[in-house]
């Protein structure tokens, strides 16, 4: 329904038009067109009611060209057809018409075979799908050239019959306001391997040019494009409803790095299953409009390029991907990428400065610091204009807090005590001086040392066992008194008071295992080790002694640790 309504619009126009011909007819009708889709057959059927519908008129004269004719004539009617399109060509006048029949065939066996070098003449094909008049390139180097201004071209096929032929159509420098119209470009004589390279050339200077509506389709793989405007100066080109299939080197609309300007390229469908290659490329500063078009490559990031054009409403497929559905092809500023990867990095960016402009990145602001702080860190909250960076987890944590504040303690800290360090037993009743722990960040309040001999008994061999505070600046401090543990027997347990100057405590033979209270006073020490001092070796005559070391205690600065010494 909607084909008979198109056409009775059209034939509305030839009333109102009187019959008279109108060579704007498929640019004013445009719109029309489109509501068909540049694949319908409908286009044919419109290009042949053009041609019955409206003669030429005034001075403009029509030649006819039909290679199947049986007797050449001189070109003035059907019966008396010229046999070759160059004659049509030779005999034509500025504004003539040039009819070519149905199932006509021409070879282009040199370079430059056909050159449309009249100004004004229009060459119109009639026929559909291989009965188009159809040009054969059986040259590498052979070309339909436009040579002149205001040629257009109509429902033409032209076929490459030889590997790599460099261009079908070449529209020279004084080619302005060429037209290409409902042509076909289809798969070469030999289906992939005969193709064009840089199927329609478009020249430096030729200004105005127009394809629309034309089909092109390669399998093979030698072709670099099916438009070249890589010539910089080209001015108001249009590429419109045309649909273009192949595996392009560059691109199927390709303007590499030069800069057209006013370009509109709109309602084409491209493919290029070339991977990584692009299917519209205007990789310069080109101007102009790209909208309404559908481009199949394997990539979204590498379908579009549309230079400086304002673009939209254009879309993307995966030609390689079966059963999908086109999606909207977006830009960015940093290029093309729909919710890649680029584009997600630019997002997240884009949103981190944000949060961090209101401190939303922090679950408070740190007053100092510029950087988002430790989640832990919400322990500190005692410390006024802390940067967080002297946080300690064993004493600053909201559970080291409510310890300290209730008295309960997890493993390893208690609310009386402190913090628990051990050392596993080793052999230190040895007659050497021994490193137990270390004292790092500040000064600590020992709150209990003591040893257990939990191996083996100790000979009779006097030692003189005594703990030692070894600062890193400063004199060696004894923490007690020297206390000889010859013939001690197994758990024999030892203390200090905290008074500097009172000997190591002994549980004695009678009370293995258990050990007087020490620690009455407490002893602070600063950053240096703990060492223990023995002069004699408990376990030469037997097993070692292998003894067990613990201590407990409080920082007095902050970030002030003890550990085992290594």
């Amino acid at each position: 329904m909607k084909k008979f309504l198109i056409i009775l619009l059209l034939l509305a126009g030839v009333a109102q038009a009187g019959l008279v011909y109108d060579s704007t007819f498929y640019r004013k009708n445009v719109s029309l067109l489109r509501g068909l889709g540049n694949q319908d057959p409908l286009y044919r059927h419109l290009v042949e009611v053009n041609t019955l519908l409206f003669p030429a008129t005034g001075d403009a004269t029509v030649w006819y060209v039909d290679s199947n004719v049986t007797t050449e004539g001189d070109g003035t009617s059907w019966a008396n057809a010229f046999d070759t399109l160059n004659e049509g060509i030779g005999a034509c006048s500025a504004g003539d018409f040039i009819y070519w029949a149905e199932a006509s065939n021409e070879a282009i066996i040199a370079a430059d075979g056909i050159d449309a070098d009249v100004a004004g003449i229009t060459i119109q094909g009639f026929g559909s799908g291989t009965r188009m008049p159809t040009i054969d390139y059986d040259h590498a180097d052979g070309e339909f050239v436009i040579g002149a201004a205001n040629v257009t071209l109509i429902n033409i096929r032209f076929n490459a019959s030889v590997t790599i032929v460099t261009h079908a159509i070449d529209i020279e420098n004084a080619g302005d306001y060429a037209t290409i119209a409902y042509c076909e470009f289809p798969d070469g004589e030999s289906a992939g391997t005969d193709e064009f390279v840089d199927t329609i050339q478009v020249g430096t200077t030729a200004t105005d040019v127009r394809i629309i509506g034309c089909n092109y389709f390669s399998t093979g793989t030698g072709s670099n494009n099916f438009v070249d405007l890589s010539a910089a100066t080209i001015v108001n080109p249009t590429l419109e409803g045309n649909t273009i299939y192949g595996a392009f080197a560059e691109a199927g609309i390709w303007a590499g790095a030069a800069v057209p300007t006013n370009v509109t390229v709109a309602y084409n469908t491209v493919t290029n299953t070339t991977s990584a290659q692009l299917g519209i490329e205007f990789a310069g500063n080109a101007t102009g409009w790209m909208y309404d078009n559908l481009v199949s490559t394997d990539a979204i990031g590498t379908s579009y390029d549309p230079g400086r054009m304002s673009e939209s409403a254009n879309m993307w497929d995966d030609f390689d991907t079966y059963d999908t559905t086109a999606v909207p092809w977006t830009t960015n500023e940093t290029g093309v990428n729909r919710w890649g990867a680029t584009e997600l990095a630019q997002i997240e960016a884009e949103a981190t400065d944000a949060l961090e402009a209101d401190h939303l990145d922090h679950l408070f602001a740190a007053s100092v610091a510029d950087e988002p702080v430790d989640n832990s860190a919400w322990a500190d909250l005692t410390t006024t204009g802390s940067d967080w960076s002297d946080f300690v987890a064993a004493t600053h944590s909201l559970q080291a807090i409510a310890e300290s504040i209730t008295g309960q303690a997890s493993a390893g800290r208690n609310a009386a005590l402190g913090t628990q360090v051990s050392r596993a037993a080793a052999d230190i009743f040895d007659g050497t001086t021994t490193s137990l722990f270390t004292v790092a960040g500040g000064r600590v309040l020992i709150s209990h040392l003591s040893i257990q001999n939990s191996v083996a008994a100790a000979d009779a061999t006097a030692n003189a066992v005594k703990f030692v505070m070894n600062p890193t600046t400063g004199t060696s401090t004894d923490l007690c008194a020297t206390l000889d543990v010859a013939d001690d027997e197994i758990n024999t347990m030892y203390t200090i008071t905290g008074t500097l100057g009172d000997a190591l405590i002994q549980s004695g033979a009678a009370n293995s295992g258990a050990v007087g209270a020490g620690m009455a006073s407490q002893v602070i020490v600063d950053v240096g080790t703990i060492d223990l001092s023995s002069a004699g070796d408990s376990g030469a005559g037997g097993s070692d002694v292998q003894t067990s070391v613990e201590l407990w205690y409080f920082p007095l600065d902050d970030g002030a640790t003890v550990v085992t010494a290594p």
